[in-house]
């Protein structure tokens, strides 16, 4: 819904179904993945930082490209240290590859 939505209205009327009660975006890998490239792609901050921690308080193992959206989305949000952090953790603690759009996130 939030990919076809045709006015900002429409994209904030759909996102706002993951601020009911009970919803866990971090529950399957799909989902969060979806939830964080549309908040993304409609550069809306407040719902990034909610998916942010939220992924925080989870015990989701992102995939290397889900590490690439938390990087991308971190840096939207101007974290820097935040983007140091998750390359980190992809690396050394998770010992995953990073591929060229990993790479390309942390420019």
């Amino acid at each position: 819904a939030v990919r076809k939505a045709r006015t900002p209205a429409e994209a904030r009327q759909a996102l706002a179904l993951l601020d009911r009660p009970g919803v866990n975006v971090c529950e399957d890998d799909i989902l969060f993945n979806t939830v964080l490239d549309a908040c993304i792609r409609r550069r809306d901050s407040d719902h990034l930082r909610k998916v942010l921690n939220a992924y925080d308080r989870s015990h989701l193992q992102p995939s290397v490209h889900t590490y690439g959206l938390l990087i991308k989305a971190s840096s939207q949000l101007k974290l820097a240290s935040r983007c140091n952090e998750l390359f980190r953790e992809m690396v050394e603690q998770r010992g995953l590859q990073p591929n060229d759009i990993t790479f390309s996130c942390m420019l």
